[in-house]
């Protein structure tokens, strides 16, 4: 069997079922996800609000950036995300959480044909459980730019506030946007947790 008809295995975690939450699930890249990833990440829409340019990058330059993000390292992670049926939707980071006082930053993709289904939201739920819980980090950031009003809504939804905003960072559509900066810490994750039991 080959790598890319192989079933995908979840990052072992014992003890728990934190690669679960809702509608999706969490595991490693396979090669057979590549070319949706590499698809997704160059779409217009998705590179806009991902690197603020919608000029593509490369299949080589992109597929090597999964596999990095995926071969993970002490500060990082990179998982994709499918639905409980195993159907590729999208791809989730954490990074740079190596050392004290333990932050990581998160980043979301979710492919173009699956927004607005909650996906986003189940997964970004999944993630600062994992980072929280199991990664034992004490703050979860991100940035997002201000025409990115469903990531918005659903980095809200997930308790992060608004922290911030590094002002005409973007070019989109031939107007200047910010970036805006959030965060969520440990202790208003767990008390948002314990509040929705």
């Amino acid at each position: 069997m080959s790598s890319s008809e192989a079933t995908p295995i979840p990052i072992p975690i014992p003890g728990t079922d934190a690669l679960i939450r809702g509608s999706v699930r969490v595991r490693h890249l396979i090669e057979a996800d590549l070319e949706r990833l590499c698809a997704w990440w160059n779409d217009p829409e998705t590179a806009r609000s991902q690197r603020g340019t919608a000029l593509p990058l490369s299949a080589e330059r992109t597929t090597s950036m999964f596999r990095e993000w995926d071969a993970g390292s002490d500060s990082s992670l990179g998982l994709c995300i499918t639905t409980a049926e195993g159907e590729l939707v999208g791809h989730v980071a954490l990074w740079g959480y190596g050392g004290v006082p333990r932050i990581g930053t998160m980043g979301l993709m979710i492919g173009p044909e699956y927004r607005n289904r909650g996906y986003g939201t189940d997964a970004v739920e999944l993630l600062l459980r994992l980072a929280f819980e199991e990664l034992d980090l004490h703050r979860v950031e991100l940035g997002y730019y201000d025409f990115n009003s469903r990531g918005a809504r659903v980095y809200e939804r997930a308790g992060f506030l608004v922290e911030g905003r590094r002002r005409e960072v973007s070019l989109h559509e031939g107007r200047l946007h910010d970036e805006i900066r959030c965060g969520i810490l440990r202790a208003e994750w767990r008390a948002r947790v314990a509040a929705h039991r």
